[in-house]
Order: C-alpha cells, then structure tokens, then sequence
C-alpha cells in the first residue's frame, strides 16, 4: 500500500472517528464507560476524539501526573 493511501485511509478514520462514538458499558464487566478526550495529531491536522474508559477495569490512579511545567 502507498504511503498516499495510506496517509488518505487514516485521514478518513480519524474524521469518522471524531464523530461516531456509542459504547456505554465497558466489554469486559458491564459498568458504564465515562468518555476522556484524546487530541491525536497527523499531517497537520488535529482531531478531539472521545475515546471510552472504563473507570473499574483502568483505575487512572495510579498515573503519574504530568510535569509541572
């Protein structure tokens, strides 16, 4: 596949993915998801993409908390 093609088909996924978005329970133990932002970065361009997080599964405690800047 070229790099073109390639570049085209990841454009298109991420334009589709920053708008379609519906689990509400986590596939592995049922509890409801909450949804956390992710901004992905391509070519240029930028995309806010919901992506769902099930707080019982990923406990975010456990993090390191970014630098302080």
């Amino acid at each position: 596949m070229s790099d073109n093609l390639v570049s085209k088909a990841l454009i298109e996924f991420l334009n589709t993915a920053s708008t379609h978005w519906a689990a509400n329970a986590c596939p592995d133990c049922a509890s409801s998801v909450e949804y956390r932002n992710c901004t992905f970065f391509f070519e240029g361009q930028t995309w806010e993409i919901p992506l769902p997080l099930c707080v019982k599964c990923h406990s975010v405690s456990h993090v390191v908390p970014p630098y302080e800047a």
